[in-house]
């Protein structure tokens, strides 16, 4: 025992520290080796994920705070980064993590930021999660320390985090640097400039930034007066940058100052209005300008600040003024006064845009309706009914059913479209003195109910109509049986046939006749028309509409049309639309338009018309050729009536009493006309025509056309 106690006596603590370090230290070094190896991983993008993943779990399982931070700051994959920042409570480290972090997304949002929208980098964003700003989010919510973030918003590396901590903290200087910093894109120091709100700040960078845009950018955030209204006055300063300040002044005398300025340009003046509200300052701006060429600046202005007006009594005054009558429809535009408004709306002397502007303001149903019916300007008749709403039937009905003449069928036209009510629709179905609203109304019309009673209406083209949309076989047996008119009782019948499928084509008249087919004709143009066929047979049918084929017009102030070509169509559906060349039928009369309404028959004049068409339906001649030959033949046309075709530009001012336009059909025209009537067999001799004969022919040019015409006139 004596040796072994010798030996513990001669033990120092020295001896026993160095053996401690000895067996322990292995240990300790073996350890954090380890963790430096599992950062290495963690950090090393070429890795799998699985084992870069596993690193980042085995590094929080030990603790190690310090290289989760390293990780974070210096991985370049989102989802490492993602995990790793997750992993670290403490707000030191966070702060660290953030404030050395670059690459991955983060860079490529750091690339967007300094070259701007147009960058590659920004392309390249479009592509990926977005990880890291949400990484970056996170991060500093869960930091408190205001000196962190006031580190983080000045000296982080990335640009942004910079910029989220700037925001967090509101740091106006970090903010203002930023701004000031030129190798930045601008969208994004616009962007930072947003978040400003010092305003001795974005005053300084408003006068004095680099960029103009950025210069905007901080007028448009300024609300200091002193500092708008020196940037506002400065005549010699950048446009943009005084039109931005002078729309953020509150000094209404100022605004109104600089709108009357002459010597401050268009687009400064015109912001001073826009920014004004002092009503009184507007009233004599309007006043000042109202009555000037439209081209002249203080006439815009004066628009502008009817724009700007709110004071009813004020405008009300305005819209009286007969000097004011260039804007009056401005005006009245601005107008609430329902009563002052139908003054404007239902007086037939005022000035169509007054007119039209009163009716856009009106809410009056009734008001609304009336005008609808009965205004003579097709323009304001459309605005009223396109206001009334489906919710007031019976006011559509009574437009409907008051139609009188074109601009009475238009009214009723636009007021059925409007009117769903299946019992209201068969009613106007069966009183409607237009063929064209019966037509329409029954179209809409699927309760069965209301088309069996219709099949049974006392007028014959009514229960025509109607069977085409009737189902109920054993009324249409019925029918095709007992009807008292002969072609309804084949329309009928033919509906409820089952034989084969017709395949010589047949015209249409006698298809009609027949009851196979029912016509919904419509104007189009003064050179075509539209036309609507109807199948009321099971099978289809091949349908042709010879040239010649007469369409009868139900508006005694339009023309009636006659086709100029052969159309050959097969129904294979219910019905099917085309539109066949027509040319005009009677030259006094007017155009017809799409509510026009067409039924095919048979003109006094349909044996020379026949003649006519069977040479035009072989010759490929212009349009304005025909119509002359056709109103030689229906109208026994002089080449003065001929004239009445004309090509109107529609820059043409429009003056009453003055023909507008160039004539369409000139000599040329004409005497090709009538040599195609001579080829027909007409004889234009007796016509009007040939008083003309000479003129014609002084006019044309030496050429083939000038000989036949010659030798024609010739005794």
């Amino acid at each position: 025992m004596k040796p072994c106690r010798r030996f513990l006596d001669n033990i120092t603590p020295l001896f026993l520290a160095a053996l401690l370090v000895a067996f322990v230290f292995p240990f300790l070094s073996g350890c954090s080796k380890t963790h430096r190896a599992q950062a290495r991983v963690a950090r090393d993008d070429g890795a799998g994920i699985e084992k870069r993943m596993e690193s980042v779990e085995a590094l929080a399982a030990a603790g190690d705070q310090a290289l989760l931070a390293d990780v974070a700051a210096n991985t370049g994959d989102p989802q490492v980064r993602h995990a790793a920042m997750e992993k670290i409570s403490d707000e030191r480290f966070l702060a660290k993590a953030l404030k050395n972090m670059r690459g991955g997304e983060v860079g490529l949002m750091d690339q967007v930021m300094r070259n701007g929208p147009a960058s590659r980098a920004q392309e390249a964003m479009r592509n990926v999660s977005g990880l890291d700003a949400k990484t970056i989010e996170a991060a500093l919510g869960k930091i408190t320390d205001p000196r962190l973030l006031t580190d983080l918003a000045r000296h982080a590396a990335s640009l942004t985090v910079r910029m989220s901590a700037v925001v967090k903290t509101g740091d106006q200087a970090a903010l203002a640097a930023l701004v000031r910093d030129n190798s930045l894109g601008i969208p994004f120091r616009q962007a930072i400039v947003g978040e400003l709100t010092d305003q001795a700040v974005l005053a300084d960078i408003a006068k004095n930034a680099a960029d103009s845009l950025i210069r905007e950018a901080a007028a448009g955030k300024l609300t200091d007066q002193v500092a708008l209204t020196d940037i506002a006055q400065d005549a010699a300063g950048d446009s943009a940058l005084r039109k931005a300040a002078v729309g953020r002044l509150t000094d209404q005398a100022l605004l109104a100052t600089i709108a009357k300025d002459a010597k401050n340009n268009s687009e400064i003046r015109e912001q001073a209005v826009r920014t004004l509200t002092d009503q009184g300052a507007l009233a004599g701006i309007v006043m000042a300008g109202a009555s000037l060429s439209p081209d002249n600046e203080e006439h815009t202005l004066a628009l502008l600040a009817v724009e700007s007006m709110t004071d009813q009594a004020r405008l009300a005054a305005f819209a009286g003024n007969d000097k004011l009558f260039l804007i009056r429809d401005t005006i009245v535009g601005k107008l609430t006064d329902q009563k002052l408004l139908e003054k404007f709306a239902t007086d037939a002397g005022e000035m169509q845009p007054v007119r039209y502007a009163a009716v856009q303001n009106l809410v009056d149903a009734r008001v609304l309706a009336g005008i609808a019916r009965t205004d003579e300007d097709g323009e304001v008749r459309k605005l009223a009914l396109s206001k009334l709403s489906r919710d007031e039937p019976s006011l559509l009905v009574d437009i409907i059913q008051n139609a009188g003449g074109a601009k009475g069928t238009q009214a009723a036209v636009g007021a059925l479209e409007k009117l769903d009510d299946q019992r209201l629709l068969a009613g106007v179905a069966a009183t409607a003195t237009l063929r064209i609203i019966r037509e329409e109304a029954i179209d809409k019309i699927t309760d069965q109910a209301a088309l069996s009673a219709l099949a049974r209406h006392d007028g014959a083209d009514v229960r025509l109509l109607a069977l085409w949309r009737l189902a109920d076989k054993a009324l249409l047996a019925d029918i095709a049986k007992n009807d008292a008119d002969g072609r309804v009782r084949q329309a009928a019948a033919a509906k409820l046939s089952t034989a084969p499928a017709a395949r010589a084509e047949k015209a249409i008249t006698d298809l009609i006749k027949e009851g196979k087919v029912a016509v919904a004709a419509r104007g189009s143009s003064i050179s075509k028309l539209s036309v609507t066929l109807k199948r009321m047979t099971p099978y289809p049918l091949e349908v042709q509409i010879p040239a010649g084929t007469y369409f009868f017009c139900d508006n005694s102030a339009a023309q009636n049309m006659v086709s100029t070509a052969d159309v050959t169509l097969t129904l294979h559906g219910d019905s099917q639309s085309t539109e066949i060349p027509v040319a005009c039928a009677n030259q006094p009369r007017d155009i017809p338009g799409e509510h026009d309404s067409f039924v095919i028959g048979i003109p006094k004049n349909a044996g020379e018309l026949s003649k006519l068409m069977a040479v035009l339906g072989k010759k490929n001649v212009p349009y304005h050729t025909k119509q002359a030959a056709v109103w030689i033949v229906t109208d026994d046309a002089d080449y003065g009536g001929l004239g009445s075709l004309r090509s109107v530009s529609r820059f043409t001012p429009r003056i009453p009493g003055v023909a507008h336009g160039t004539r369409s059909i000139k000599e040329p025209e004409a005497a090709e006309a009538m040599r195609l009537c001579d080829e027909a067999g007409i004889d234009i001799k007796s016509g009007r025509i040939w008083r003309d004969r000479e003129k014609i022919l002084a006019e044309l040019k030496p050429g083939e056309l000038k000989n036949w015409l010659a030798d024609f006139i010739k005794p």
